[in-house]
């Protein structure tokens, strides 16, 4: 059975969602080549600076298919304008590809359609945008990093069945094993992570993704006052993945040290934009995320409450985002919710 226009799009968000956490400030895409109704090839954009989606199917379609005869699908909007690539609208009239469908719009101002009606006059037949949900979720982080000039954050919160997120001065474990596993992954997906000086001072937690060899995210520590001791385990990785932001001036081993003076969350995390990080995961601590909710910075709140550990007293969790969750599930003893801001629902 030939496949819908729809069942092609899905496929090609979902292979856009294959490069997850190394795209920097590039957008996930997925394309394909169809003819007949059939996929004859298909690829993604698979990390920063290199070839997109598009070229990088057409390339490993260009010695065994008629393009004069195929349509190519693509997540996103192909781009008209050479960058660190070349533009991918001159790729499908070179090889004189006569269909595109497409799904999302390009957020750019550069972009906003314009490669369609460039396309469109050299006679390319362009259907879409189909402007699906799910091609929407794919495109978020890059709808943030190009509208925003910062990037997709997520907060990331683990609550005590009464509502605390821990103790001071001590680490206190509260979500369930199988809770753990899904936070290793979401790390693997997200460039960087972020966590306050007091929680990687009395956490000293790796940072890192475990299981199954998933890609480590970028470990970045704002530590205004220089307090960080060098006994921690972030400091004595191999994997050379620490960013300290300071405004102190005592050296750091194993780390990139970005002194600023001014640390506000803005300034932050426009200087990540600026060094091309284009999702961060905040960890922790409270305050920290008081902070980043107070200056409405973040994009996506996952909330991890276990439903059998109760600490009595300790550190109150931030409130709950007055938002209704668009995924919630239970794993283990927990219950997970995840919530939106309004501009991505």
């Amino acid at each position: 059975m030939d496949l819908t226009k729809e069942k092609i799009i899905r496929r090609s968000n979902e292979l856009a969602l294959r490069a997850e956490g190394r795209t920097g400030t590039n957008p996930m895409v997925g394309a394909l080549l169809i003819r007949s109704g059939k996929i004859i090839e298909e690829d993604w954009h698979h990390s920063f600076g290199g070839p997109h989606a598009e070229i990088n199917v057409i390339q490993k379609a260009k010695d065994h298919t008629d393009f004069k005869h195929s349509e190519l699908a693509v997540s996103l909007e192909p781009c008209n304008h050479q960058a660190k690539t070349p533009a991918c609208t001159d790729s499908i009239l070179k090889h004189q590809i006569p269909a595109l469908l497409i799904d999302q719009i390009d957020p750019n101002s550069q972009m906003s359609g314009k490669s369609l009606d460039d396309l469109k006059q050299q006679k390319i037949s362009v259907t879409g945008p189909l402007s699906t949900k799910t091609g929407a979720r794919v495109l978020a982080p890059f709808y943030i990093n190009t509208t925003q000039n910062r990037p997709y954050i997520v907060i990331k919160i683990a609550v005590s069945r009464d509502g605390y997120i821990g103790r001071p001065g001590g680490q206190i474990k509260i979500s369930h094993p199988i809770s753990d596993r899904w936070v290793h992954k979401i790390r693997s997906r997200l460039q960087g992570i972020m966590v306050g000086t007091n929680t990687i001072s009395n956490d000293n937690p790796s940072l890192i993704a475990r299981y199954h060899h998933q890609h480590n995210p970028i470990r970045i520590i704002p530590d205004r006052k220089g307090i960080l001791d060098e006994d921690l385990r972030i400091f004595h990785l191999e994997d050379d993945q620490n960013i300290i932001f300071t405004t102190s001036d005592r050296p750091y081993s194993n780390a990139r040290v970005i002194r600023m003076k001014d640390m506000s969350l803005p300034r932050l995390f426009r200087k990540l934009y600026d060094l091309n990080i284009g999702s961060l995961l905040i960890e922790g601590g409270s305050q920290l995320i008081r902070s980043v909710v107070k200056a409405e910075l973040w994009d996506e709140w996952i909330q991890i409450q276990s439903k059998t550990i109760s600490l009595g007293q300790g550190i109150p969790a931030p409130p709950l985002p007055s938002l209704t969750p668009y995924f919630e599930k239970t794993l283990g003893t927990d219950n997970w919710k995840i919530i939106k801001t309004p501009a991505l629902r």
